[in-house]
């Protein structure tokens, strides 16, 4: 009896501890989420204003002529691809991904009923372990699109910079 009762103690522990990091991982990927909205806020906010300022700089590199004009044009147009890049790869990040759930059909009701207590302990903690590995490897391909898109927010702000110290200088040398 005593046997048992440990047996029991020690599946229901399985469940609750592979339950919990379950949980906890669907939380993670809640933050992840919100962390890449963010990013995207950001890039926007960058995209806008940067767009905006160059409304007004840009008449005054034409005509095209010369090789530092030219240069201007393309670090304003490999900062567009860079900021293009990132929000590419945040929205890719965001995209809808079916996250495990635990069982709770007619199909598994039924097969609760029939088994004892332990069993249905290691069983659902057995699942809670395998939706745990699921939702880890694709919270591991959200949190790489958002690291990529970081990266690529990152390249853009140096490219924007770039360009706005062209522009200055070429202020400078009119």
């Amino acid at each position: 009896m005593l046997a048992s009762i440990m047996k029991n103690e020690k599946y229901e522990f399985f469940y609750e501890y592979a339950r919990a990091s379950l949980d906890d991982e669907l939380n993670r990927s809640s933050r992840i989420e919100e962390k890449t909205g963010k990013f995207i806020n950001l890039l926007s906010i960058i995209v806008a204003a940067y767009s905006l300022l160059l409304r007004y700089l840009v008449p005054d590199i034409f005509p095209l002529q010369g090789v530092f004009r030219w240069s201007i044009v393309v670090a304003i147009a490999i900062t567009y691809l860079g900021l293009l890049l990132s929000w590419g790869f945040l929205y890719k990040a965001l995209k809808f991904v079916e996250m495990p759930r635990m069982p709770l059909d007619d199909k598994f009701i039924t097969m609760f009923k029939n088994r004892t207590l332990p069993t249905n302990h290691y069983t659902l903690g057995i699942t809670a372990s395998q939706a745990l590995k699921d939702a880890r490897k694709a919270n591991s391909d959200k949190l790489e699109l958002v690291r990529m898109g970081y990266r690529g927010m990152a390249f853009s702000v140096l490219c924007l910079s770039v360009s706005l110290l062209l522009f200055l200088i070429h202020q400078g040398i009119q």
